[in-house]
């Protein structure tokens, strides 16, 4: 069962950024236009504030919401990208490194947990703003682009795709 204690600083900072990087690669595979971009932001959003009022029995989800709540790690946002697809690459390579680190620190089941949580983020990002259309209305629910970042992601998390 890992703890922060386990991590280095800058192992910890990638594991309290995991969540928006999966935000942001999904939000960056199809970005829908302004209001889109904010729907799906603020689903992402929502989706650590749920974490963090009901909590977990997860070890590693429970540290990263104590963390959270106390407002300890401040990740530093990605410098220098040009355009969505550089962010979604940057923000995959991320999501790939946090697994590498969270399957050498925690047992298998418990950072399984973890990976599935941060999968969950990404879904509810991808359902937020309908694709497509005219102003929200029509589209699809989730694009092709949204569901091969998902699949990238489960991928990048070894989970399973959808």
């Amino acid at each position: 069962m890992a703890r922060k204690t386990d991590f280095t600083t800058e192992e910890w900072k990638m594991i309290v950024a995991a969540a928006p990087m999966v935000g942001l690669a999904v939000t960056c595979a199809s970005p829908n236009g302004p209001w889109g971009v904010l729907k799906e932001m603020l689903s992402m959003g929502m989706a650590m504030a749920e974490m963090l009022q009901k909590g977990s029995s997860n070890p590693l989800i429970a540290e990263l919401a104590a963390d959270l709540k106390e407002r300890q790690t401040k990740p530093e946002p990605p410098q220098g990208i040009k355009d969505p697809e550089q962010a979604k690459e940057l923000a995959l390579n991320h999501i790939r490194a946090v697994n590498d680190i969270v399957g050498r620190k925690d047992k298998a089941d418990e950072a399984d947990e973890f990976k599935k949580w941060l999968l969950a983020v990404g879904e509810r990002v991808a359902e937020a703003s309908n694709e497509g259309g005219i102003f929200g209305i029509g589209g699809e629910r989730v694009s092709e682009a949204e569901k091969n970042v998902l699949r990238q992601i489960a991928f990048a998390l070894g989970l399973p795709a959808s």
